[in-house]
């Protein structure tokens, strides 16, 4: 959910790392790290990051038996 809430620069990082943390751990919510007003990076906790990297793996073996199943049909 993007929203001005989930921001911070790159000196709020540096000056409030501590309360960043918390604030992603508290509400389970990305931040976005902004560097030259562009986002450059983001935050988030280990529970999160441990679900992308799942749905990364169950991607890939999807990917694994759509391409088995087009080789057997052709």
């Amino acid at each position: 959910m993007l929203n001005s809430d989930n921001f911070r620069t790159i000196t709020q990082l540096r000056l409030n790392t501590l309360e960043i943390l918390n604030t992603v751990l508290r509400e389970n919510k990305p931040i976005y790290i902004i560097s030259r007003s562009k986002p450059q990076a983001i935050i988030l906790s280990i529970s999160e990051y441990g679900k992308l990297l799942e749905l990364k793996r169950e991607n890939k073996r999807l990917q694994a038996l759509a391409n088995r199943k087009q080789n057997i049909e052709n």
